[in-house]
């Protein structure tokens, strides 16, 4: 089963996600912060990462980078 992290300062927002995505029978782990996001992929994969870009400990521009660091931080290598 993979993992899909929901990223919102809003409870009502995640509350909606998890709603809608529940049924799919997937993990569903909740950040409600960008820093808290980060210390969630610092420490496990996730298949998924819904973010709401507007929060006020974030700025649009700001997570790709960090949220790309992290994983190249945590991804397991691969063999072909």
């Amino acid at each position: 089963m993979s993992s899909l992290l929901l990223v919102d300062d809003e409870p009502a927002s995640l509350l909606a996600l998890h709603a809608v995505l529940e049924p799919l029978g997937h993990e569903l782990v909740q950040a409600r912060s960008g820093r808290d996001a980060l210390r969630l992929l610092l420490d496990r994969r996730f298949a998924v990462v819904l973010l709401d870009v507007r929060m006020p400990d974030w700025t649009a521009s700001r997570p790709l980078p960090s949220f790309a660091s992290a994983s190249a931080r945590t991804a397991s290598p691969s063999c072909s």
